[in-house]
């Protein structure tokens, strides 16, 4: 193969790369809160205008509570695998002759084959799982679709080139796209939880763009919201408190559940989460006219409660809202499924299911909702005074929450 004939090939692979490596990190910009304006631009593409954030705040977009690294966004192995084919096409730019080159294109092809199989899972995912199409997704699957054409074409130029072990080729190579993949990986680790702590508050003075929501919400009167009995997440002593009135049904209520458990990870010992019920189900809730199927609202709220009597209220919270996400009614069945799984006491549980203390944390719960006049889900209250009903929006909470610990 000559070389130099192939160089617009090569030059277009790189970059190629180099778009994938752009689209990734805004991606990862994304997940921690921090994309923009130019991506929510690039969101509005195909879909809604917060498809991205739709995705990046779902039970998918992580790998989950990784030992000693918590949890790690799946943009970020994009953004690795993008930077990987950099390094490889830049290599291929850089070969000597023609062995190396066919050393270098029989890899970038094979990782290319493997990030296709991968996007492919993760679109069947957003589409028929989360229910949404992200655009950026969408543009790293063409940039993968792209690299392996071109990896295809520089293959079949190459095939009267002398055959390479794959295995030996691998052996002698993959040290260099490990550290190459490692090294976006990490500098989109470190930029992403980076810019998700830098919130805009503007000048020192506290002239910035939320300024005057933050200044309307310190004058809203303290509420004195009773907590006893009430499940929590985060830090029990943290000087921020949350208090969060929810039903598991709630579309808004679950990416709020995404949200609050940012914050707590991103304000690492500074939040506390109190969860309150606020089914909107007439068959436990006196205040709803309107009755679920099944109960569904309400066997969902009975089954978190019971949770919390055995220190499993966060494993059963979540796993409800990720039923809801997957299009799952709860029911008796499934909240049962769900606490097995979980490894709750089942005699237990199934006698708390149906007790009268289940009943009257509830009926608490839904009393002092009544005084707080509480009409929809979900309904936030920070450090005793309310937030404008609905999901929040998360730079301005964030915002909120870094001014509130400062005060502190």
């Amino acid at each position: 193969m000559d070389l130099k004939n192939s160089n617009k090939l090569v030059l277009g692979g790189l970059g190629a790369a180099v778009i994938g490596v752009f689209l990734s990190f805004l991606l990862v910009l994304e997940y921690f809160g921090s994309a923009g304006a130019l991506g929510q631009g690039l969101c509005s593409v195909v879909g809604s205008g917060d498809s991205c954030h739709q995705v990046a705040s779902s039970s998918y977009s992580a790998i989950r509570n990784l030992p000693f690294l918590g949890d790690i966004p799946i943009a970020l192995f994009g953004l690795g695998f993008y930077g990987s084919m950099a390094f490889g096409y830049f290599r291929l730019n850089q070969a000597k002759d023609e062995l190396e080159a066919k050393s270098t294109v029989d890899l970038l092809f094979i990782f290319a084959c493997l990030a296709l199989a991968i996007d492919l899972v993760l679109f069947i995912i957003s589409v028929g799982v989360i229910g949404t199409i992200c655009s950026m997704c969408v543009m790293t699957y063409f940039v993968s679709i792209a690299l392996l054409g071109i990896a295809y074409l520089l293959k079949k130029k190459m095939d009267v080139v002398e055959k390479v072990d794959l295995v030996t080729n691998l052996k002698k190579n993959i040290l260099n796209y490990a550290i190459a993949f490692l090294a976006f990986f990490s500098l989109g680790q470190a930029i992403g939880k980076s810019s998700s702590n830098q919130i805009n508050l503007g000048s020192e003075n506290g002239s910035g763009s939320f300024q005057a929501k933050i200044t309307a919400f310190e004058a809203k009167p303290n509420l004195n919201l009773d907590l006893k009995g009430s499940a929590i997440a985060g830090n029990p002593d943290a000087p921020i408190v949350i208090v969060k009135y929810a039903d598991f049904n709630c579309g808004h209520c679950m990416h709020t559940s995404h949200v609050l458990n940012d914050m707590i990870r991103e304000f690492d010992g500074l939040v506390k989460i109190v969860y309150m019920n606020f089914p909107l189900d007439g068959n436990c809730n006196r205040l709803v006219q309107g009755q679920r199927p099944g109960a569904s609202s309400c066997i969902a709220t009975t089954a978190a409660l019971c949770a919390d009597r055995q220190g499993k209220f966060k494993t059963i919270y979540d796993g409800l809202y990720k039923d809801t996400e997957n299009g799952v009614m709860h029911s008796p069945s499934t909240v049962l499924n769900l606490a097995s799984k979980s490894s709750l006491n089942m005699n237990e549980f199934k006698a708390c299911m149906g007790s009268g203390v289940t009943t009257a944390q509830l009926n608490k719960e839904i009393d002092q909702a009544e005084k707080l006049n509480i009409q929809s889900t979900p309904s936030l209250f920070i450090n005793n005074k309310a937030l404008d009903p609905g999901s929040p929006d998360e730079d301005y909470l964030r915002a909120l929450l870094k001014y509130l610990v400062n005060k502190a």
